[in-house]
C-alpha cells in the first residue's frame, strides 16, 4: 500500500500530551485511529480506568472494544504484522501490555477495565452510580418505543382543561385558541414538543418566566445584530450607498396607493444603520426595490417610485444598472434576502402572551410524562440523559460526582463528534468542568462534520465547528483534518471531489450547519473496474426495473457485497416485488412495513371491534373484509343509513338478517357468536388470546395471503405488551403498528444483496451502491408547536437561545424567521446525506432519478428544489442530460384496481379452536417446562430467575463487563424476595456466574450474534389442545443454521459435573425438539439446539431430526 499522503498527521494525532479535534472523511479509518490513540494512552496511565470512550452506537463500542483487545492479545502472541498500519499498531500494543505487566492490571482477562461506552450508556451508568443526585431511586428500564408514553402525556395535559382551575387551565384554553380549538392537533404538537424535551425544557423552564423572557428579548436583539453585522459584508459599501440614494428619492415618489410598501423605509434615509430595528427597516426597503419572488428585478415602474416621463428617464437608468449589477452577484442576492427576512428585535404583547402560555402547557405536560415513566416503570433515553446531567451538577457547582469522576479520568475520547446534541455537549462540559490544559489530562474528538445526519435526533453539527473555532471548557484542541479514502477506487473519489466541492457550501457556518466540503486522496490502488453510471427513468416502475437490472449486473459481475440505499423505506415498494419476481435473493431487516398488509389490515379492525365496539368504521370494516365477506350490498341492507345504534344490535336484529341469503346469514351468526364470547372475557383476560381466538375461528389463517406466520406473530407479540399493563390503548396500538416490519427470511451466507435506508448505511461499505427515488420529494418538516435555535455569538463567544411560538394558522415574522433556518439547515443535511450515501461505494456506483422532459422533448427539466437531486444538479446535470430516458408500460386502470380477497363460498366455518382460559387457569396454555432449578430453596430459583432475566437483556457480549454492583445487586434481589439472611450468599453466587461467564467464548458467541436474533421469542400455533404458544430464550441464524438456545439456571454441587450436565440435557431435549418443530413448520432449515448452564459456564447442543 502506497504511503497516505496524510501520514504526518495520523502520527501527530497520537501524541498523548496534547488534545485533538479530528476531521476523518468517509473511508478514512476513523476507528483504526481510535484504537491506536487508545492503545498509546494505555501505555501512559496508572489505570486504566483513567480512560474514557464514548461512542454513539453499541455497535462502534463493541467494534472498538474488539479491535484493542485484538491488538493486545496479537503482542502477548508474539505476532508480526505485515502492513505499515499494523505494524504501528502492535508496537503500541507492545507498550500497552509492558505497562499491564509494570501495574498488573491483567486486562486480556479482566477486559472490563476498559471503559467504552456509549453515550447512552454512560449516561446511565452515572445514575445508577448516584441515584440519589440524578433522582432516580430505582432500576433504571429504558424503552426504545417511547412515543405512546409521549402521545398519553399530552392527552392527558390536554384533558386536565375538564377538571384544572387556575393559571395553567388558562394557558391551556389559550393554546387551543390559537390553534382553532383543534384538540387532536394540540395534542399531537404537544406529544411531538415531549420528544425533543431535552434541548427546550432545560432553557426555558428553569425558574420564572420573567427573568427568561428578558433573556429571551436579549438573545434576538444580539443575534439579530450580529446578522445585521455579518451578511451586509457579501454587499460593496458603495452599492449600498447607490442604492439608498436611489430609495430614497423613489420613496418620495411613491403613488399615495403605494405608501404602505416596504420601500416607504427609505424615506429621508441617508447612510445605513450599523444595527437596530431602523437597519432592518431599511433593508427590506432595499429588498423591495431591487428583488421580486427572492429574484433580482428587470425594470422599474410607478409602483417602485419611478413615474413615466423624460425627467425620471435618469433615474430609472440608476436603478437599472443596480438591477444588472445584482444579478451578476448571487452571493449579494442572497444576503439581501436573508438582511430583509429578519424580524423585528422585539416580539410584541401577544407573542409573549402565547410563549407563557405554552411554557405552561409544556411544563404540565413534561410533569404527565414523569407519572407515565413512573407508570409504567421505564423511561427514555432522554430522562436518562437529563438525570445523568443532574447528577453531575453544573459547570460552577459540581457534584460528588463530578468531582469523583474529575478525580478518576485523565483522558477523553469521544467518536462520531459531529453528532453531539447540545445537552449532550453540555453533559461533555460538565464532565471537563474542573480540567485544567496543563494537568496532563486530554481530550481527543473524531469524527467527520460532512457526514452529519442526525438532525431528527438533535444533533447540531456546529457543535463540531464550534470547538475548532473556540474550543471546550478550557480545552482548545487542535484541529486535524485526515484525507486519505483507503475505502473506494482513485476514480471513484475523484467524481466525490468534482460533485461534492460543486454541491457543498464554499464556507462553512456554524449557526445555520454549513459545512463546507474537504477533498479526499487515494489511499487504495486501482480496481479492475469502477466508476458511476446514471440512468433516468419515466416514472417509478421504470426505476425499479432500472434498480434490479442494476442489481443483476451487480452480481454477474461477481460483487460479493450490493446495496440498494433510500432515503425512506417506502422507495422500496416498487422495488421488492420485482426482486422477489427475478429470484434474487436479498437482506434487510425493518424495510417492508406490515400496516398495509390486509392480513394485518383484519387483525387491527378485529382489535378496535372487541376494545372499542362503538367504532362502527372498524366494524364495518371487519364485516367487508375476507374474514366475513359481506358485499356492500349485503351491508347496506344489514345497515340502513338512517341507523345510528349499536352495529351489534344491527347484527341481532331478525328483521334486516332475514333479508339476506343463507350464506351471509350463516357468516353473521359466526361472528356474532364469537363477538358475543369475546365482549364477555374482555373484562377478565387479556386482548391478545382473545384477538387469536377471534382470528383463528373466522379462518385467518385461510386469508393470510403473502404474510407470513411470523409477522403475525410479531402482532401477537405487540398485543400482548400493549395489554399487559391493563386496558389496551388503540392510540398506542396505531403507533406502534406503523412500525411493524416484514418478519426477515432467514437466509444464508450466500445473500450478497443488502437494502437499507442511508442512515443505517453509515459507516458500512459495498462493492456497488445503487441510489434510487434521488427526484422523489423530500418529507417536509412539521411544524413544531415552538421552534428554537441556539448560536453562537461571535463576539461574546456566548450560546444564545433564540424562541419563537406556533402563535397560530399563521406564522409571525420570528417564527417565519426560525423555520428559514430550519429549513436551510434541512437543505445542507440533505446534501451531505448525498454524501454519506455515495461515498459507501468501493467500486462501482449507480444513481437513479425519475425525471420529466421539456415542453420540447429535448431536454430534462430540473428536479425542483424538494427534491435530494437538485442539491446536485449542478455538478450532475451533464450526466444526467446524456442518459437515456428509460420507460416501462404502467397496468392499465381496471388490472390495477384492488381486488378484495374473500373466502370461497365452499368454504367450510372451522371447528371452534378452544380459548386458552378454556384450557387451563393460567390464561395461556403452556407450551414447554416451565424453569428449574436443581438446588434447592427459595435463594437458588430467585437467583436464577435473575441470571436468566439478565441474559434475556444482554445485548451482546459486552454486556457481560459491566457488571452490576453489590449494593446494586442486594437491592434487585430483595425485590424478587431474597431474604436478608440469604442476600449475601446471593450475591456471591450471582458474582461467582458473572466471573465465570466472562471467559467463556461459548457464552460470548451466543450473545454476538447479529443474524435473525431473537430474545424472548413468543411463538404461536394452532395444536392439539388449541392454541398453543412457546417462548424462546433465544434464536438465531449462524451459516444457514437455526440455532435455538435454552437457559437452564440449575446449579450441581457434587463432583459429577458432567454427568449431571448429560442428564439436564437429556430431561430438557423434549422442550427443545418442541420448540424446533414450531419453528420448522413455519421454515424448515437445518436446526441445532444447545442449553447454556450460567452457573457453570456449561454448554450442550445437538442436532434437530
Amino acid at each position: 500500500m502506497a504511503r497516505p499522503a496524510d501520514l504526518l498527521v495520523r502520527k501527530q494525532v497520537l501524541d498523548p500530551t496534547e488534545s485533538f479535534i479530528v476531521q476523518a472523511p468517509a473511508g478514512s479509518g476513523k476507528t483504526s485511529l481510535l484504537t491506536q490513540r487508545y492503545l498509546t494512552l494505555l501505555a501512559r496511565v496508572n489505570k486504566p480506568e483513567e480512560i474514557l470512550a464514548i461512542t454513539f452506537t453499541r455497535k462502534a463500542a463493541a467494534e472498538m472494544r474488539e479491535r484493542i483487545l485484538e491488538a493486545l492479545q496479537c503482542a502477548a502472541d508474539g505476532r508480526s504484522a505485515i502492513e505499515p498500519y499494523e505494524k504501528q499498531t502492535l508496537v503500541l500494543a507492545q507498550a500497552a501490555l509492558v505497562r499491564n505487566h509494570q501495574q498488573n492490571w491483567d486486562i486480556l482477562t479482566r477486559p472490563e477495565r476498559l471503559k467504552i461506552n456509549t453515550i447512552d450508556g454512560f449516561c446511565a451508568q452515572m445514575v445508577r452510580q448516584m441515584p440519589w443526585l440524578s433522582g432516580v431511586g430505582a432500576p433504571l428500564n429504558t424503552t426504545e418505543q417511547p412515543d405512546s408514553l409521549y402521545l398519553a402525556s399530552a392527552q392527558a395535559s390536554v384533558a386536565s382543561l375538564t377538571y384544572s382551575n387556575g393559571r395553567f387551565n388558562d394557558s391551556l384554553k389559550a393554546v387551543l385558541r390559537a390553534q382553532d380549538n383543534n384538540v387532536d392537533r394540540v395534542v399531537k404538537l404537544i406529544s411531538a414538543m415531549l420528544a425533543r424535551r431535552d434541548q427546550w425544557l432545560r432553557h426555558v423552564f428553569d425558574g420564572e418566566f420573567g427573568a427568561g423572557q428578558e433573556q429571551l428579548a436579549a438573545a434576538w436583539r444580539e443575534v439579530i445584530d450580529e446578522q445585521i453585522q455579518e451578511v451586509s459584508g457579501a454587499l460593496e459599501q458603495k452599492f449600498v450607498e447607490r442604492a439608498i440614494s436611489v430609495g430614497a428619492a423613489a420613496a418620495e415618489r411613491l403613488p399615495a396607493d403605494k405608501k404602505k410598501s416596504e420601500i416607504i423605509n427609505l424615506l429621508g434615509v441617508k447612510r445605513m444603520p450599523v444595527k437596530g430595528d431602523a437597519a432592518i427597516r431599511v433593508w427590506r426597503g432595499l429588498a423591495a426595490m431591487l428583488l421580486t419572488s427572492r429574484k433580482p428585478r428587470k425594470t422599474a415602474n410607478v409602483n417602485l417610485g419611478f413615474p413615466v416621463g423624460d425627467e425620471f428617464a435618469s433615474a430609472k437608468k440608476d436603478v437599472k444598472q443596480l438591477f444588472d449589477e445584482l444579478a451578476a452577484d448571487d452571493l449579494a442576492v442572497d444576503a439581501l434576502n436573508r438582511l430583509s427576512e429578519l424580524p423585528d428585535k422585539e416580539f410584541d404583547e401577544q407573542q409573549w402572551l402565547q410563549l407563557q402560555a405554552l411554557a405552561d402547557v409544556l411544563k404540565l405536560a413534561a410533569a404527565e410524562l414523569k407519572l407515565q415513566f413512573i407508570a409504567n416503570g421505564v423511561v427514555d433515553f432522554a430522562e436518562v440523559s437529563q438525570r445523568a446531567s443532574h447528577a453531575l451538577g453544573c459547570i460552577d457547582e459540581p457534584s460528588e460526582l463530578a468531582l469523583k469522576l474529575d478525580y478518576a479520568l485523565t483522558h477523553l475520547l469521544v467518536d462520531e463528534f459531529q453528532d453531539t446534541s447540545h445537552s449532550q455537549f453540555e453533559l461533555l462540559e460538565s464532565l471537563m468542568s474542573g480540567w485544567q490544559i496543563d494537568s496532563g489530562k486530554t481530550v481527543f474528538f473524531v469524527g467527520d462534520p460532512m457526514q452529519s445526519i442526525y438532525r431528527f435526533r438533535e444533533a447540531d453539527v456546529g457543535l463540531f465547528l464550534r470547538v475548532i473555532e473556540k474550543g471546550i471548557g478550557d480545552f482548545k484542541p487542535v484541529y486535524c483534518q485526515l484525507s486519505a479514502n483507503f475505502r473506494s477506487d482513485p476514480a471513484l473519489i475523484t467524481w466525490f471531489n468534482r460533485v461534492f466541492r460543486q454541491s457543498m457550501p464554499a464556507d462553512s457556518d456554524i449557526a445555520l450547519g454549513a459545512v463546507s466540503y474537504s477533498d479526499s486522496t487515494a489511499g487504495c490502488e486501482s480496481f479492475d473496474s469502477s466508476g458511476v453510471s446514471v440512468r433516468v427513468c419515466e416514472n417509478q416502475v421504470a426505476e425499479a426495473e432500472q434498480v434490479v437490472e442494476a442489481v443483476s449486473e451487480c452480481l454477474q459481475r461477481g460483487d460479493q457485497k450490493i446495496a440498494v440505499l433510500v432515503r425512506s423505506k417506502a422507495h422500496l415498494a416498487e422495488i421488492l416485488p420485482r426482486l422477489r419476481s427475478q429470484s434474487i435473493p436479498y437482506h434487510g431487516v425493518d424495510i417492508d412495513p406490515l400496516q398495509h398488509q390486509s392480513a394485518l389490515i383484519d387483525l387491527r379492525l378485529i382489535t378496535i371491534a372487541i376494545v372499542e365496539p362503538e367504532d362502527r368504521i372498524a366494524c364495518l370494516g371487519l364485516l367487508r373484509s375476507p374474514l366475513v365477506g359481506l358485499s356492500l350490498a349485503e351491508i347496506k341492507a344489514l345497515v340502513q343509513i338512517d341507523y345510528e345504534g349499536s352495529l351489534w344490535d344491527c347484527i341481532n336484529d331478525q328483521s334486516r338478517i332475514s333479508t339476506l341469503d343463507q350464506n351471509a346469514r350463516a357468516r353473521l351468526s359466526h361472528l356474532n357468536t364469537l363477538m358475543s364470547e369475546a365482549m364477555v372475557m374482555r373484562k377478565k383476560f387479556p386482548v391478545q388470546p382473545i384477538v387469536e381466538y377471534v382470528w383463528h375461528n373466522l379462518g385467518g389463517l385461510q386469508t393470510m395471503g403473502g404474510v407470513g406466520s411470523s409477522d403475525i406473530d410479531s402482532y401477537w407479540q405487540l398485543l400482548d405488551q400493549l395489554g399487559s399493563k391493563g386496558e389496551l390503548s388503540i392510540a398506542d396500538l396505531e403507533l406502534r403498528i406503523e412500525k411493524l416490519a416484514a418478519t426477515e427470511t432467514p437466509q444464508n451466507d450466500d445473500v450478497r444483496v443488502e437494502l437499507m435506508t442511508i442512515h443505517k448505511a453509515k459507516g458500512l461499505q459495498f462493492d456497488s451502491v445503487i441510489l434510487p427515488g434521488l427526484a422523489r420529494k423530500t418529507r417536509s418538516d412539521d411544524r413544531a408547536f415552538l421552534m428554537w435555535s441556539e448560536q453562537l455569538i461571535r463576539s461574546s463567544g456566548k450560546n444564545r437561545l433564540l424562541l419563537a411560538p406556533l402563535s397560530g394558522m399563521e406564522t409571525d415574522a420570528h417564527y417565519a424567521y426560525l423555520s428559514g433556518q430550519q429549513k436551510q439547515r434541512s437543505k445542507y443535511e440533505l446534501q451531505r446525506l448525498m454524501y454519506v450515501a455515495c461515498t459507501r461505494a468501493k467500486r462501482h456506483l449507480y444513481l437513479t432519478a425519475e425525471l420529466q422532459l421539456d415542453k420540447n422533448a429535448e431536454r430534462y427539466q430540473p428536479p425542483s428544489s424538494d427534491k435530494p437531486l437538485h442539491h446536485l444538479w449542478s455538478a450532475l446535470e451533464s450526466e444526467f442530460q446524456s442518459s437515456d430516458l428509460m420507460a416501462a408500460v404502467l397496468p392499465n386502470a381496471e388490472d390495477s384496481e384492488v381486488k378484495l380477497r374473500y373466502l370461497s363460498d365452499s368454504f367450510q366455518i372451522p371447528q371452534y379452536i378452544h380459548m386458552p382460559w378454556q384450557q387451563n387457569s393460567e390464561g395461556v396454555v403452556a407450551g414447554g417446562a416451565s424453569l428449574e432449578y436443581d438446588w434447592a430453596g427459595d435463594t437458588a430459583r430467585q437467583v436464577g430467575q435473575w441470571l436468566h432475566n439478565w441474559l434475556q437483556v444482554a445485548s451482546d457480549s459486552s454486556a457481560l463487563h459491566n457488571i452490576p454492583s453489590r449494593k446494586k445487586l442486594v437491592g434487585e434481589l430483595a425485590i424478587l424476595g431474597v431474604t436478608s439472611s440469604e442476600l449475601d450468599l446471593a450475591v456471591d453466587r450471582i458474582i461467582t456466574a458473572f466471573s465465570a461467564m466472562q471467559n467463556d467464548i461459548k457464552l460470548h458467541w451466543i450473545l454476538d450474534q447479529k443474524n435473525k436474533v431473537y430474545n424472548e421469542y413468543d411463538v404461536s400455533f394452532v395444536g392439539s389442545n388449541g392454541i398453543e404458544r412457546v417462548r424462546i430464550d433465544r434464536t438465531f441464524v449462524e451459516d444457514g443454521v437455526r440455532w435455538i438456545i435454552d437457559y437452564k439456571s440449575g446449579q450441581h454441587l457434587s463432583s459429577d459435573l458432567n454427568g449431571w450436565l448429560d442428564q439436564e440435557q437429556f430431561r430438557h431435549a423434549p422442550q427443545l425438539n418442541r420448540y424446533a418443530e414450531v419453528l420448522n413448520k413455519k421454515h424448515a432449515m437445518q436446526t441445532r439446539l444447545g442449553i447454556y448452564f450460567p452457573m457453570h459456564a456449561s454448554w450442550r447442543e445437538w442436532e434437530y431430526t
